[in-house]
């Protein structure tokens, strides 16, 4: 495919998307049939790489929201006096 078409192939769908029509294999995506096997298995791979940050950013989200949320109901739960802070300081 020449330059020209790709630039206005990414114009019309986003670079996630046009990432998965050259790798295939996505149930929502048509797969390209013009790009060769060694080109399609790159983006593949490339997806997969994606696809495990994006899995481990959102855990990692999840874990500081649970720790978060915990600190919270402590800072709840504590008593009220300065005295608490000295003695725990």
């Amino acid at each position: 495919a020449s330059l020209g078409a790709i630039v206005r192939k990414l114009m019309g769908v986003g670079i996630d998307r046009f990432k998965r029509h050259l790798a295939g294999g996505d149930p929502n995506v048509e797969t390209c049939t013009k790009q060769s096997a060694e080109v399609r298995f790159q983006f593949r791979e490339l997806v997969g790489k994606s696809t495990q940050r994006k899995n481990a950013k959102t855990i990692a989200k999840k874990q500081y929201r649970m720790k978060a949320q915990a600190c919270s109901s402590m800072m709840e739960d504590r008593p009220k006096s300065s005295s608490f802070w000295l003695i725990y300081l």
